[in-house]
């Protein structure tokens, strides 16, 4: 796993570079980098200010589908979001216009502690679903959506590794 940069000036952002599973995406100016695989996650992304004992992040899953199709996993990973809100139908789940193989979900919890907002973005490859998550508590997602949308617009396979 490699981290590096466009622009030896720092105005570009960083891009992290995974190539066990074969996958890039940007880092913003000034987030942390954690690949200690902390909740089985390949990397994820802190933003530097805590809030409220919370740091809004951006993390990457990598899930072997084994007997799973595509939609049997789409379907699972709906279950279990509605049952971890609550909600019958969530807010947004559809599949990617602009990317093929692409499933986005947009769902709230105030079951947790604290209170969550969550954007995710489900790229099947092969044989794998990779499940890119941004969080950030309920009231603040609004002031992160923007650099979490440029952090999951830049996920890209670099291969089917």
């Amino acid at each position: 796993m490699s981290e590096h940069s466009h622009d030896s000036n720092g105005s570009e952002p960083r891009v992290f570079v995974d190539p066990d599973i074969g996958f890039s995406l940007k880092i913003p100016k000034g987030w942390l980098v954690d690949t200690s695989g902390q909740r089985g996650s390949k990397v994820i992304l802190y933003h530097p200010d805590v809030e409220e004992d919370f740091r809004a992040n951006i993390n990457v899953l990598i899930h072997e589908l084994g007997p799973l199709t595509a939609d049997e996993y789409l379907t699972l990973s709906r279950l279990q979001v509605k049952q971890l809100t609550g909600f019958a139908q969530l807010p947004t789940d559809a599949a990617s216009t602009d990317r093929p193989d692409t499933h986005i979900f947009e769902w709230m919890t105030d079951r947790a502690t604290p209170p969550i907002r969550v954007r995710q973005v489900v790229v099947f490859s092969e044989s794998r679903a990779v499940t890119v998550t941004a969080t950030a508590l309920l009231d603040r997602f609004e002031n992160y959506r923007a650099e979490f949308g440029q952090v999951l617009d830049s996920f890209s396979p670099t291969s089917d590794a």
